[in-house]
């Protein structure tokens, strides 16, 4: 049907997103009752550094009023913190790296990410104490986020130009594309939908206020949207969640949404493209998400009766796929061509890097300084630490760093990496501990349990040495110095090796545990209730017991090895003729290849450091006794010292293998870590 000469046929109405029926309830309390926060904040991309990676996130808090400017970073030590939350109970972590104030705006930035163990949980929070800010302040201030909202988005990682070889070092050498975690971030904004009409509602030609509805539907997560139009302030609003639709609604009038031109058919009118910037906020403060739209009609020709489709318009943007709001791995997104599609074209490219990304970054990591070393020790994901420089233990308590879990401690060299404090290695729990290549310039005690191990190589204490246990599994030294010597304090059987023939320790025997000393030892002194096993491998300059310890009162075990000088008045055990003397020794270091290169090139082993070294590099019998892998495995020394392995699984894995080979009257047997890498 057609009208002639009726401009007001033209009016329209257009609509933004909506995503299914809303049944609109005229009720004057529609909109929530909102106990809206003071502040608002985002995290948003930085120059900062994960894992080599640029782009990791800073907080930035926008408060109503102003706050004190400049670095309240060390003025607001303590008030300024954030929690970890593990099962549901706070747990403070120092990961704050200044909190920076400009007028109304705090800036936080973050420290020690690459340390955090977000296995424990993913969800984190900022408080600002009650009365840090104001003196109004009276509650605390909380801003809820989770871990990866901290870490450089995907855009940063996967969608940078130049990352190629980052991504294969740093990423991909420790995890698969299955391995690597994608958090879909929630779209949040689901449907606009609007309603334009030019003249109004009215049927007469008039030059009434154009009138414009529109409904934006939310996730329930958006409880409060700010709307700013064409960039003019005074049209802005700022709205609360309504009770008759999923969303917010507004209105607004004099839009002029179309522009009406003459043509050979009449007047045609076209939308105008008047823009709205829509910015959605959840219960904490929290922006979700902005979104930016025009108003929009669709053309109609002067004459033409309008369809209510013509003036209701819904289809500003897609129906958001399922998977946002999931967890995808950077397989799926890969190998699924629709979800990848459906991915990165509803996601604003701008809001890219609200995808989270989290992977492993490893069994090594290096520390710089206390902070990371604690909280690397306390991450069970770091097999082996890596020291960057000197450590300085005082400000822990008792100016002790204390170690109770299976870890190496690796340094670059003793003058480099220093500990300057006391240490101890375990609380008495079965561990293995080893400390490579590092100065302690303080006390060093070793409890390690009676199944433990502790393997200090390449270490000097220039403090006291006290081993309270370690067991039959050792306490093995490779170039280990101690000036004051051994003090062994145990109460259950200690085994010591010894590997260096030119440093020869001091022992002072103190416990009533029985101690095993195998390899070269200047001077061994026992005390009351003392008891000293010897093997074939022991070897001491002088024996003798403490001022006032007779030789009824220490307790000789064993057979074989050698005293230069015996001042105890006390006979040695000696050999039993043909008897089999079994040493046990551990080869100092992980063994690495892959699993087509263990069976076929082999790796080359060094004994030089093991005790009797000469011995153990003559034996050509050796025999695979023990295995900890899952597969059998078959194992051969060729006679140039290559180890060979055959039937090592594919996957990565550092598992323990023990070889035995016996020559004369002794048989030694080896464990040896082996590293199976991708």
């Amino acid at each position: 049907m057609k009208k002639k000469n009726r401009l007001n046929i033209f009016s329209v109405f257009a609509v933004i997103v909506a995503i299914g029926l809303v049944t609109f309830v005229f009720n004057a309390k529609a909109a929530l009752t909102s106990d809206r926060k003071p502040y608002e904040y985002d995290f948003k991309e930085s120059a900062s550094v994960y894992n080599s990676f640029t782009g990791a996130k800073e907080l930035e808090i926008t408060f109503d009023k102003n706050i004190a400017d400049g670095d309240l970073t060390t003025q607001y030590a303590g008030k300024i913190d954030v929690f970890q939350l593990v099962d549901g109970a706070p747990q403070s972590l120092p990961i704050i790296r200044t909190a920076v104030a400009s007028g109304n705006k705090l800036t936080i930035t973050f420290k020690n990410l690459e340390y955090v163990d977000y296995s424990k949980g993913m969800q984190f929070k900022v408080v600002i104490s009650r009365g840090a800010l104001y003196f109004d302040q009276l509650t605390d201030y909380e801003f809820p986020f989770e871990f990866h909202d901290l870490l450089p988005g995907f855009k940063s990682v996967f969608a940078t130009p130049g990352k190629t070889e980052l991504i294969n070092t740093n990423i991909f050498k420790n995890n698969a594309p299955r391995d690597v975690i994608l958090y879909l971030p929630k779209l949040h904004i689901n449907k606009i939908e609007t309603i334009h009409r030019r003249n109004g509602v009215t049927e007469e030609e008039t030059n009434n206020p154009a009138l414009t509805n529109i409904d934006v539907l939310t996730d329930p997560a958006a409880t409060r949207l700010k709307v700013k139009f064409d960039g003019s302030s005074q049209h802005d609003r700022d709205l609360d969640r309504r009770t008759d639709l999923q969303g917010f609604s507004m209105g607004q009038a004099g839009i002029d949404a179309m522009i009406c031109t003459d043509s050979k058919e009449g007047k045609v009118c076209n939308s105008a493209g008047r823009e709205f910037a829509l910015s959605a906020f959840d219960q904490f403060g929290r922006k979700l998400t902005e979104r930016s739209f025009k108003v929009k009609v669709k053309p109609t020709a002067e004459g033409s009766t309008p369809s209510k489709n013509e003036f209701t318009m819904n289809d500003y943007i897609k129906t958001p796929d399922k998977a946002f709001g999931q967890q995808k791995t950077l397989y799926d997104v890969m190998s699924d061509a629709k979800l990848s599609k459906s991915v990165f074209e509803q996601l604003p490219v701008s809001e890219y890097n609200k995808i989270g990304v989290i992977y492993s970054l490893g069994d090594t990591i290096s520390v710089y300084n206390e902070e990371q070393l604690i909280m690397a020790l306390e991450h069970p994901g770091f097999k082996t630490i890596k020291i960057e420089g000197s450590m300085d233990l005082n400000g822990l308590p008792n100016d002790t760093l204390t170690i109770d879990r299976s870890i190496t401690l690796e340094g670059k060299g003793q003058v480099a990496n220093t500990f300057i404090g006391n240490v101890v290695l375990g609380k008495g729990q079965d561990i293995e501990v080893r400390l490579r290549n590092m100065k302690i310039d303080g006390n060093l005690t070793v409890d390690v349990g009676d199944n433990g191990t502790a393997i200090l190589e390449d270490t000097t204490v220039t403090g006291t040495t006290t081993i309270t246990s370690g067991g039959s599994n050792s306490i093995y030294l490779y170039g280990f110095t101690s000036p004051y010597g051994l003090a062994l304090e145990n109460r259950n059987p200690v085994r010591i090796v010894n590997s260096d023939t030119v440093k020869k320790l001091d022992v002072q025997l103190s416990g009533t545990g029985e101690v095993t000393l195998e390899g070269e030892y200047r001077e061994v002194t026992l005390f009351q209730g003392a008891h000293l096993n010897f093997k074939g491998t022991t070897k001491i300059g002088v024996l003798k017991t403490a001022p006032g310890v007779a030789a009824t009162d220490i307790i000789f075990t064993g057979s074989g090895g050698s005293v230069e000088i015996n001042e105890t008045g006390k006979e040695l055990p000696s050999s039993a003729p043909g008897e089999m003397e079994v040493v046990e020794l551990l080869y100092p270091s992980a063994l690495i290849s892959n699993a087509s290169d263990w069976s076929t090139l082999g790796v080359q082993l060094y004994f030089d450091t093991l005790m009797d070294s000469a011995t153990v590099s003559s034996i050509t019998n050796w025999q695979l006794v023990g295995n900890e892998f899952a597969s059998e495995i078959n194992v051969r020394i060729d006679t140039i010292g290559n180890l060979f392995i055959e039937g090592l699984p594919l996957e990565e894995a550092t598992k323990n293998i023990v070889i035995e080979g016996s020559v004369a009257n002794k048989t030694y047997r080896i464990t040896m870590p082996i590293t199976v890498e991708n």
